[in-house]
């Protein structure tokens, strides 16, 4: 059973294999790319109309600020909390611990 667990003769994957994975994402991601773009069903130019609306482009600029404001709200309390049991401040030590 420990000859299982044993990491340290464990072999990395071959460069050969890597490779050959890779060309066969990009083969198959290009595949795909290529049958939506060239589809004559999709109508692209409705999809251009669309994504022209100014209701759309409103809606997106929101999505955007919103995305931007959380994020920066996320960061400043994740660093609070990970900072927080740090702190000398039992109240903020505790809220922080409890949280984690």
């Amino acid at each position: 059973m420990d000859k299982l667990r044993d990491v340290a003769r464990a072999l990395p994957s071959s460069r050969f294999s890597q490779r050959l994975s890779w060309g066969f994402t990009l083969i198959v991601a290009f595949y795909v790319l290529w049958c939506i773009g060239t589809n004559r069903h999709f109508e692209w130019h409705v999809v251009y109309q669309w994504f022209n609306e100014k209701t759309v482009l409103n809606g997106l600029a929101m999505t955007l600020g919103l995305t931007v404001v959380a994020m920066i709200i996320g960061t400043i309390l994740g660093l609070l909390l990970a900072i927080g049991p740090m702190s000398n401040n039992r109240l903020l030590s505790g809220l922080s611990g409890f949280y984690i």
